[in-house]
Parts: structure tokens; C-alpha cells; sequence
């Protein structure tokens, strides 16, 4: 398994995302990529119990649906960002 994800990684357009990437991509924690996978939306590769990646074909989709989203007329889509306050991580949704 190690030298399948090793083979991945040293081709930067077919290799999986860390949980930080994709959420940084999106602007949302890695909690909220981890219950992504949980539901469907993006295809989690794990390597052991506590450690998995991200197909880029599950991500590259996601974002597309998401800009479809953006682009539907009289849509107000809604925006997951991050905010520190005492040190904690929140969740604010923005419209």
C-alpha cells in the first residue's frame, strides 16, 4: 500500500490531497473534509486508522459542483469559513 501512495505522490496532477489541502482549498477545517468523506462527497484513500487522503478526480468534482452552485442564478450560496476566538476554531456560515 505504502509504494502504491509513494507512486502517487511524485506525480503532483494525480496525487492525493492531505485533509489540510483540501481544506484549505475550500476555506473549511479538516473536520468538515473528514464528514465529507463520511457522507459521500469526496472518496478517502486511508493509509491507517488515523491518516487518509483525498482522490484528486473526488476533489477536482466537488469543486466543480460547488462552482456550480455559485453560478445558478438567484442562488445565494452559502459560505463555511473559518474564525479563531480564544484560541478555538468556529465555524461562522456567511452568505
Amino acid at each position: 500500500m505504502l509504494s502504491r501512495v509513494h507512486t502517487l505522490d511524485s506525480n503532483p496532477r494525480t496525487r492525493p490531497f492531505t485533509p489540510a489541502e483540501v481544506a484549505d482549498l475550500f476555506g473549511v477545517s479538516t473536520h468538515t473534509v473528514s464528514r465529507w468523506a463520511r457522507q459521500g462527497r469526496l472518496e478517502r484513500l486511508r493509509l491507517t486508522y488515523h491518516s487518509s487522503r483525498y482522490t484528486v478526480r473526488s476533489v477536482v468534482a466537488l469543486l466543480a459542483a460547488v462552482a456550480m452552485e455559485d453560478e445558478t442564478p438567484g442562488h445565494h450560496a452559502e459560505r463555511s469559513v473559518t474564525t479563531h476566538e480564544a484560541g478555538q476554531g468556529h465555524h461562522v456560515l456567511k452568505a
